[in-house]
């Protein structure tokens, strides 16, 4: 109970501090490598958790919340997947967007549950812990950076967690 408690707290204090300040350009894969490797290992699975990305990306974001938005999408994953499973993030680009995606090898979630992960208190793990706060707080703080969540079941098992971000063009250094 009291991980739970201080991870709860941590993710309002993120919320918070991350929630006011501008988007600035990053490097998503930087960010994102780093934020997968550290849940990872806090939980124990380093071993299972693998970060597929071509080269930096740059966006317009901020550190804390994409950090703290992979860190939550790995966790889950990991919580929902068996115990020697992988689990696999990716980051992906395109001309206008750039996103991260984790996948999981769980079972998927409940097509009735998956309009309601993002609302704030929801959970489909209340039992082991889940407070429902961690996607409500990832999603509004993605939007808040003009970004956007998506969650979606996969066709051969499992779901994965989207963060998606507008990308930086040179072009733009100068306006």
């Amino acid at each position: 109970q009291s991980f739970r408690v201080s991870r709860i707290v941590s993710n309002l204090r993120e919320a918070i501090r991350g929630g006011g300040d501008a988007p600035a350009v990053i490097d998503l894969t930087e960010v994102a490598r780093g934020a997968a490797g550290e849940a990872a290992r806090s939980m124990g699975a380093a071993e299972q958790v693998f970060v597929e990305a071509d080269g930096p990306v740059m966006v317009w974001g901020g550190t804390g919340p994409v950090e703290l938005a992979v860190s939550n999408m790995v966790r889950n994953a990991i919580e929902a997947s068996p115990a020697d499973a992988t689990i696999r993030v990716e980051v992906v680009d395109s001309e206008e967007w750039a996103e991260v995606r984790v996948e999981d090898a769980g079972p998927g979630i409940a097509e009735k549950d998956l309009e309601r992960v993002f609302e704030p208190f929801f959970s489909t793990k209340t039992e082991r812990g889940g407070t429902g706060l961690g996607l409500a707080i990832t999603r509004d703080m993605i939007a808040s950076l003009g970004g956007e969540t998506s969650l979606e079941n996969l066709p051969h098992g499992g779901a994965r967690a989207c963060v998606k971000l507008r990308r930086w063009k040179e072009s733009e250094a100068s306006s």
